[in-house]
């Protein structure tokens, strides 16, 4: 029986240092898993409850061996799906059925009982880790938003260097549309308004390093403009042909 209490005393044991790790730590679901060490006390309802009823279901100590270790390896690898805070809740409730089920087995299979016993010590150490390794993912959560952020900031940035372009666009189409009916269509009028366009990019150029146009691709640019941006869209439908604008 003095193997037993070992055990048990080594449960208990890390079952404190992981309230102290969790209570400590600054993982901001911490409040919610705090609840979950609940489980990990000897007598708990829910965990006396399962256990009752398996016993009932499986009363073959083999058997019922068999069905608690197959229930409680599997579910890890779907609650992991789930994050780290469903698998440390998960995780909790199986290091109790495991120490139960140790206590249990103990006069009737030893040889079952350490095995359960081992189970039960190595889940802890996994909520342990868990704990500790909370902090790494919010860390890199709060990169990765910094990141994100940064992006959208340096897309708008880049965006804001193209505007003087597109206001030069607009200009020119309106400055240089026939009298009368108009541009034939999209194509013809983007080529026409090219070569003042490139003119007016290359001045701007020397005042902003950042933008980049392909004169080759300039006349694609403009009608991609004309598609995205409602300002130039807008000047190509007021001054291309209407009938070819409704086709």
């Amino acid at each position: 029986m003095i193997f037993c209490e070992i055990f048990i005393q080594e449960y208990e044991s890390k079952c404190d240092s992981l309230r102290c790790e969790l209570e400590s730590s600054e993982w901001v679901f911490k409040k919610s898993l705090i609840g979950s060490l609940k489980f990990l006390e000897e007598g708990n309802e829910a965990v006396e409850t399962l256990l009752g009823k398996a016993k009932a279901r499986y009363p073959d100590s083999a058997v019922l061996w068999k069905y608690i270790e197959r229930e409680y390896q599997l579910i890890p690898f779907l609650q992991s799906a789930l994050g780290l805070k469903s698998l440390f809740k998960h995780n909790c409730f199986a290091a109790g059925v495991y120490q139960r089920m140790g206590c249990y087995m103990w006069t009737i299979d030893q040889h079952i009982a350490i095995k359960s016993f081992i189970h039960a010590n190595r889940i802890l150490n996994e909520c342990r880790g868990g704990v500790i390794y909370s902090y790494f993912i919010d860390a890199e959560r709060d990169i990765s938003v910094k990141k994100k952020q940064s992006a959208i900031k340096g897309g708008i940035a880049r965006a804001e260097l193209y505007t003087p372009v597109k206001e030069e666009v607009i200009k020119l189409l309106y400055k240089h549309v026939p009298s009368g009916k108009g541009w034939k269509n999209r194509t013809m009028a983007s080529k026409a308004i090219e070569s003042d366009l490139i003119v007016f990019i290359k001045e701007l150029k020397k005042l902003q390093e950042g933008l980049v146009l392909s004169e080759e691709e300039l006349v694609a640019t403009v009608q991609r403009w004309g598609r995205s941006d409602k300002d130039v869209r807008a000047a190509f439908e007021a001054t291309v042909r209407i009938s070819v604008i409704k086709e």
